[in-house]
């Protein structure tokens, strides 16, 4: 069948064959994704009650003729493309969208849905930072960047997420029918487990939705409230049966809701009443698989280990060492200044004179890129946060002939050094592997910097320094020790480093870090990293709850 269409002022007539863009926006809304957001659309394009779907594909029609495009009535990609341009953004949208700015920015947005004023601020810092158009609105570009740089999945984009169901609620109340009480049971068992379970991930799951229904036997108002009642029951058995150290349920109508910190697992709460329904019919049958909750969790593709790079050219190698020397005489020019201040007046001309040989530093005269085993072991540990490719092992040795990381800029870009004394490998036994995974950790610091790669080095420096000269035997464990279950941004860079280390041996968890190491692809900007690496922190000892620093062996 074919459809002749009003031409617009200064437009001809086109027709376009309607069954043919009935089939292909069956095919396209579930390739694309958009076929669960078709009552939104149709809303947008003018509608106030579901259109059949031939209404809908000649308003598309008259949609794409209006703005100048082939008007064929299917939303294929050029259209669905043009659509998000416009399209008003949803509430469930933004609270994603809000969450993701105050992982990737440390604001403190509060999660309501609203794109209010302090959100669209946000959006314009994460714009300007992104050399994006400088709007504050959440256009097509600015999501698209947004779920490229965090694992947080728009649902106007792409079909990156999965719905679990769980159905066969007793009618106006929040609990399955007693057939159904075991099934309900390995449902949240289920979705818990799995969220477990990516906590240890690349791809940590932090943000969960879950919405509740009604079947269409009651008031609307009545439905609204039993969709909120369902939704609220799940979303605190799921919480009661994740293994994390805080989560927290989100009630979008409660806009007083406090913004929540770094590493919060979110379960974002809402109800459609009887608005979608799946079964249609006045059946007992069909209100059973309406009277349901659907919870959603993002799908995200944990990222595999890359291979490693060939060894390095002659040439390469050549100014990788010579850029590492210059970095170390830097860095011991920066040590001797910053002890000479610090230290009593007595000792400040021994500090003065202190050259290489004494100090026991050791310049590298070989490097390699990590062997395969290597990048294994640190997959474990940081996931997909680092790019390995541009990290090295030297055999050169830092001061006091202790490990060293060193930043470097090479023509090729920056390139992290880790000067280990040695070319041998660094899993061979427990001992390496924690000062491989310790001095990795300095490489994601300076990986995930947004303008100084080296800021890591100078604030590893300034603590040592520090607690060199506040301890009588000039022992630099203090730069070291920390306080457990402190925010990621009121440690050290070595207090960082030392977590991630306890945790991978195992002698003190720190789940709290891993969630703002793991989840960030390379060289994407951390907010808290950044407040850590202007950190001061050094403890004695006797500090109450302190974890003083123990070898690894």
């Amino acid at each position: 069948m074919y459809i002749q269409m009003n031409p617009g002022l200064g437009q001809v007539a086109t027709t376009f064959d309607v069954n043919k863009a009935i089939r292909n926006n069956r095919i396209y809304g579930q390739q694309l994704g958009w076929q669960k957001y078709y009552g939104d659309i149709a809303k947008f394009l003018g509608f106030t009650v579901k259109p059949s779907e031939s209404e809908f594909a000649q308003e598309v029609a008259q949609w794409q003729q209006s703005q100048g495009m082939k008007a064929d009535g299917m939303i294929g990609t050029l259209t669905w493309k043009a659509i998000l341009a416009v399209i008003p953004v949803g509430p469930k949208v933004v609270r994603r969208v809000q969450f993701a700015l105050n992982r990737l920015l440390g604001t403190h947005l509060v999660l309501d849905g609203v794109l209010g004023q302090e959100t669209r601020n946000a959006v314009r810092s994460f714009q300007q930072r992104e050399r994006l158009s400088v709007t504050g609105d959440l256009d097509l570009g600015t999501q698209r960047r947004l779920e490229q740089t965090f694992y947080v999945p728009l649902p106007a984009m792409f079909p990156c997420e999965s719905e679990e169901v769980i159905n066969h609620f007793v009618k106006r109340e929040a609990f399955v029918v007693s057939d159904d009480t075991k099934r309900y049971d390995q449902f949240i068992k289920r979705i818990s487990q799995c969220i477990n379970d990516s906590q240890r991930t690349s791809a940590p799951i932090e943000y969960i939705e879950v919405t509740g229904h009604a079947s269409k036997e009651g008031p609307a108002d009545q439905n609204y409230q039993l969709g909120w009642k369902r939704a609220r029951r799940v979303a605190e058995d799921l919480k009661a049966n994740i293994k994390a150290k805080r989560v927290e349920i989100i009630y979008p109508p409660d806009h007083s809701a406090k913004p929540l910190p770094s590493g919060v697992i979110v379960i974002v709460t809402d109800s459609k009443g009887a608005d979608k329904l799946i079964a249609k019919g006045d059946t007992e049958i069909a209100h059973r698989k309406n009277r349901r909750v659907v919870v959603t969790l993002p799908i995200i593709k944990e990222a595999k280990p890359r291979d490693c790079p060939p060894n390095p050219s002659g040439v390469f190698t050549q100014v990788i060492i010579d850029l590492v020397r210059q970095v170390i005489r830097d860095a011991l020019h920066r040590v001797l200044r910053d002890a000479a201040d610090e230290a009593p007046p007595g000792l400040r001309g021994f500090i003065k004179s202190l050259r290489n040989k004494l100090l026991r530093i050791k310049p590298p005269t070989a490097v390699r890129f990590l062997c395969k085993s290597e990048t294994n072991e640190a997959f474990k540990v940081f996931g997909g946060s680092l790019d390995l490719t541009k990290i090295l092992i030297s055999d050169g040795l830092g001061l006091f002939g202790r490990p060293f990381t060193v930043a470097v800029n090479h023509p090729d870009g920056w390139h992290v050094v880790m000067n280990l004394g040695h070319l041998d490998s660094w899993i061979a036994n427990r001992r390496r592997k924690c000062i491989l995974i310790h001095e990795l950790t300095h490489a994601w610091q300076s990986q995930h910097h947004s303008t100084n790669k080296q800021a890591f080095m100078w604030n590893a420096i300034r603590n040592q320094v520090g607690a060199a000269i506040s301890a009588p035997d000039f022992n630099f464990r203090a730069a070291y020790a920390y306080i457990p279950k402190r925010p990621f941004g009121e440690n050290s860079a070595e207090q960082i480093a030392q977590r991630v280390q306890d945790d991978y041996r195992g002698t003190e968890k720190s789940p709290d870090i891993l969630r703002v190491i793991r989840p960030v692809k390379p060289y994407v900007h951390s907010a808290e990293n950044e407040n850590s690496l202007n950190k001061v922190s050094i403890l004695a000892k006797a500090h109450p709850g302190v974890r003083w620093p123990t070898p690894c062996n």
